[in-house]
């Protein structure tokens, strides 16, 4: 829930030490908008905050699903790159 993911956050990072981190934050059930207890600016300013990014979804509608899984692809990819190498699988 968005009360413990800034404590989540924070274990994720002691755990890495000072590195970046590829994160996207998601909130979910986009659907209930009238009803929600947490807004989308809630969301965007606390995953601003981290360098992230934000995005919503529902499973209900299938909204953005398979567009999450590529947004996490594209931010491993950005935090491997920042770090001023170019990183290769090899066999």
């Amino acid at each position: 829930s968005f009360q413990v993911i800034e404590s989540l956050y924070q274990k994720l990072h002691e755990g890495h030490g000072k590195t970046r981190l590829p994160v996207v934050l998601v909130g979910n059930k986009a659907d209930l908008s009238p009803d929600r207890e947490v807004q989308a600016v809630e969301g965007k300013k606390l995953a601003e905050s981290w360098g992230a990014t934000f995005m919503e979804s529902s499973a209900r509608e299938n909204q953005l699903t398979r567009g999450i899984f590529t947004k996490v692809i594209q931010e491993i990819a950005r935090v491997e790159n920042s770090y001023g190498q170019e990183r290769r699988c090899q066999l």
